[in-house]
């Protein structure tokens, strides 16, 4: 995915394009959810499986909702 970054939107929210690859970044990624059998484990047990949330932003709409900043009050402004 490419995104492309508008100047003027950047300079009216007081932000800088290195936050804003930062926070594509931050919100960009796979969560490990936790495991499946592991220890402790009964006999016989003979796998452990690792469970992941959803994390990565596929949709241009989900990169869309990335928040790049909050106001003092707590308003985003992506």
């Amino acid at each position: 995915m490419q995104i492309w970054v508008k100047p003027d939107r950047l300079a009216k929210l007081q932000s800088q394009c290195r936050r804003s690859c930062a926070r594509v970044q931050q919100q960009n990624t796979v969560n490990p959810a936790g495991q499946i059998g592991s220890e402790p484990v009964p006999l016989g047990q003979e796998f452990t499986y690792t469970v992941r949330a959803q994390g990565r932003l596929i949709t241009p709409e989900e990169f869309g909702q990335i928040v790049i900043r909050r106001t003092a009050t707590g308003r985003c402004c992506a």
